[in-house]
């Protein structure tokens, strides 16, 4: 998206109207540093903005670009919760199989040590599932 952000800044400079390269003072610079402001913009925009789509080319890449940025950051974050969501699950469940394993061991009267020995394999067998 940096690219076409910067395409579209250099297309509208050669259409004669000012762009954002303009605008934000870097036209005299190097080209691979406009390119890394052009990147700085996209991922860290400013608040509030000091650089303002001037064309609608512009508006409609920024407008673009933000719908991408903000499907990608919510398909991450979906992602995110459903690891945490499934992991929660998964201790769940080995917290329930030892809860089993100690109430059955209790009413059977299993020794202290013997029962502290047995909860030690159970809670290894648990952490390698």
């Amino acid at each position: 998206t940096t690219c076409a952000w910067f395409f579209v800044g250099r297309s509208v400079q050669e259409s004669g109207l000012e762009s954002w390269l303009d605008r934000s003072l870097i036209v005299e610079l190097h080209p691979v540093t406009q390119y890394l402001h052009g990147l700085q913009w996209l991922l860290f925009p400013p608040a509030p903005p000091n650089i303002h789509p001037n064309s609608s080319l512009e508006l409609f890449s920024f407008i673009v670009n933000n719908s991408i940025v903000f499907i990608v950051i919510g398909a991450a974050v979906s992602q995110l919760a459903s690891a945490v969501s499934e992991m929660m699950t998964a201790n769940a469940d080995s917290n329930k199989q030892r809860k089993t394993v100690l109430r059955y061991l209790f009413a059977e009267r299993i020794s202290v040590e013997l029962r502290s020995r047995i909860m030690t394999y159970v809670d290894y067998k648990l952490s390698i599932q």
